[in-house]
């Protein structure tokens, strides 16, 4: 084992903030409450930022850490909270640099969580530099990472035989945090929208990633995923973040996925972000025996992504070196097929 590789700490895990929009510094709240963690860090590019008092960023007292755009060297065992985008290519680098200052890295990029479905070749490169670091990276979040994956995943290790699973998730986006109500398409004209999803400027990021972290653990090799979007219309005047949206006018928007495995519709999910929409989350396993779990008024994505990531400083500061994905560190499920990891499913 290398200096400072997943070694035990008397101080607490050593922790980098970097990226400080509304998750990262909810995160620092989140860790600077608790035992068995130190902020030793934070990383922005934001000038306005720079050489401020990490505590006072978050919203607590001051801590003695002043944001900085540079990496620092990670002391033993110190994982970075990376909380800077969605996109797996544009944040490579960024994880390529925290990496070789010797970090392990927990984030919340929604394509990191199974990468191998978006750039086989980056998440090949990725994981070979965490392995000759030996240091370990992860994508997780609420949503994906938890409740349309994970989740998912641990209710079926009830399950003697599963065929297949169904999850709807539907999110009051007045509950929500304003960028994600742009998102969702809020304001919009209907043609509008249509023509900004056409071009891959609005819909949710994820659900292709959950659907394979799912198959993978549970056997089920994808011949087949289909994903479409469309508008949910006001029907009268409804008020939201961005003002009053006129009856016809888009409140929000609704994502489905099929993916099928031997010609076999094996996941489904729906997913409906809009204007005053009933909140609720629900899972349905078709299995032995057949599981229906619902969480009455949904989780809230922003708390739940700041939670997730934030319990899982210490499950990452553990984890074994290399690119790694949700099924990696939570291993309860269904043992139902020939599970394989993800890097070998994608070199088929």
């Amino acid at each position: 084992m290398s200096e400072g590789a997943h070694q035990p700490l008397s101080e607490g895990i050593p922790v980098l903030g970097y990226g400080l929009g509304p998750i990262g510094l909810g995160v620092a709240a989140l860790l600077a409450g608790r035992d068995g963690v130190t902020l030793v860090g934070a990383v922005d590019i934001d000038p306005d930022k720079i050489g401020t008092d990490l505590g006072l960023l978050h919203g607590g007292g001051k801590n003695g850490v002043r944001v900085t755009s540079e990496v620092p060297a990670a002391p033993p065992g110190g994982v970075a909270v990376h909380a800077t985008g969605s996109g797996l290519v544009d944040v490579a680098p960024q994880l390529e640099e925290l990496l070789d200052r010797g970090w392990n890295v927990v984030s919340t990029c929604e394509q990191l969580v199974h990468p191998w479905s978006v750039d086989a070749q980056v998440a090949l490169r990725l994981d070979a530099l965490a392995h000759d670091r030996e240091r370990s990276v992860l994508g997780s979040g609420i949503n994906p990472g938890y409740l349309m994956d994970t989740l998912v995943l641990m209710l079926t290790g009830a399950c003697t035989a599963v065929r297949g699973v169904h999850v709807t998730r539907v999110v009051d986006t007045n509950a929500r945090r304003i960028p994600l109500q742009v998102k969702a398409g809020v304001g919009l004209t209907r043609e509008e929208f249509v023509r900004r999803a056409r071009h891959g400027r609005l819909g949710h990021v994820g659900l292709r990633q959950s659907a394979h972290v799912v198959a993978d653990r549970l056997g089920w090799r994808l011949d087949g995923y289909e994903e479409r979007i469309e508008p949910v219309v006001a029907g009268e005047p409804t008020a939201t973040g961005l003002g009053v949206i006129a009856p016809g006018d888009v409140i929000g928007q609704r994502q489905r996925v099929v993916a099928t495995s031997g010609g076999r519709d094996v996941i489904q999910y729906d997913l409906e972000m809009s204007a005053g929409a009933e909140a609720t989350d629900v899972i349905e396993i078709d299995g032995e025996p057949a599981v229906h779990q619902r969480i009455v008024g949904g989780v809230n994505g922003d708390v739940g992504t700041v939670a997730v990531i934030g319990n899982l400083v210490p499950v990452v500061a553990d984890a074994r070196p290399g690119l790694l994905t949700m099924a990696d560190v939570v291993r309860m499920a269904a043992a139902v097929g020939l599970i394989a990891p993800p890097e070998a499913v994608a070199a088929r």
